[in-house]
């Protein structure tokens, strides 16, 4: 499943995308979306394999025998979980988590570079979420990823969509802020990794994941529209001190 979004990318451009490692496998989670090993060990074993398969040459091995990327380009970047405040991880666990996670990576490759925290942001969010991390990590810290929408309902007017966007350039602010706050973080530059007009999308049987309605594609999102919003996002966030910004994902 994997492959098959992820050897087309390896192909094209720079041939350098950011792997984000969004989720864990389902069967390390509990019905609630718990994890089963509050540790993180098995999650960690996991993200090794996926450094095995894409960046060892052979790969790993497993009970049904050896695994390998068959296009034998390696990923540098490397994404740690998605959202973990919509994701069912508080910001300690979070912590947690990442400082397991990276170490094991960096055993099988230490070349590689890591966007953590990858944050689903909204207004003041960074100032709630982030302070826990940044006084807690002792892994690796490359870039601190985060993500803006400007929307999760369809039925919000363009000017409210308008209205959003200085607060996305506001909370990179803060974000500085709050990497400040150690000096080993200082020097961290914030990206943007998802970034679109609408976050809402199908969950299944043609219902809304946001509102629990009958879900409808927002056209704002590859529309005259976009064109008039997307440069404006760029221009504040980039005055913000944003590192990166995506083309465009989700919405």
């Amino acid at each position: 499943m994997l492959d098959a979004i992820t050897q087309p990318v390896l192909n094209v451009a720079d041939h350098s995308p950011e792997f984000q490692i969004a989720v864990a496998p389902t069967f390390m989670y509990d019905s609630n979306h718990n994890f089963l090993d509050p540790a993180y060990q098995q999650f960690a074993a996991y993200t090794e394999d996926l450094v095995k398969y894409y960046n060892v040459a052979g790969g790993f091995s497993a009970a049904d025998g050896q695994h390998a990327s068959p296009s034998g380009t390696p990923i540098t970047w490397w994404g740690i979980y998605n959202e973990p405040n919509f994701n069912n991880l508080d910001s300690t666990q979070y912590t947690q988590l990442y400082n397991v996670v990276v170490p094991a990576m960096q055993t099988v490759d230490p070349s590689l570079k890591y966007a953590a925290v990858e944050l689903g942001d909204y207004a003041e969010l960074a100032n709630q979420f982030l302070p826990a991390f940044v006084s807690g990590v002792t892994a690796h810290v490359d870039v601190l990823a985060t993500h803006f929408y400007s929307t999760c309902n369809q039925k919000d007017s363009d000017a409210t969509l308008f209205a959003t966007v200085p607060g996305f350039a506001n909370e990179v602010g803060d974000i500085y802020a709050q990497l400040n706050t150690n000096p080993a973080l200082r020097t961290i530059p914030v990206w943007v990794t998802e970034n679109n007009v609408n976050a809402d999308y199908d969950k299944g049987g043609g219902i809304s994941a946001c509102n629990n309605t009958t879900f409808v594609t927002d056209e704002r999102g590859s529309s005259p529209f976009f064109a008039a919003w997307r440069p404006l996002v760029f221009s504040q966030v980039g005055k913000g001190g944003a590192g990166a910004l995506p083309l465009g994902l989700r919405g």
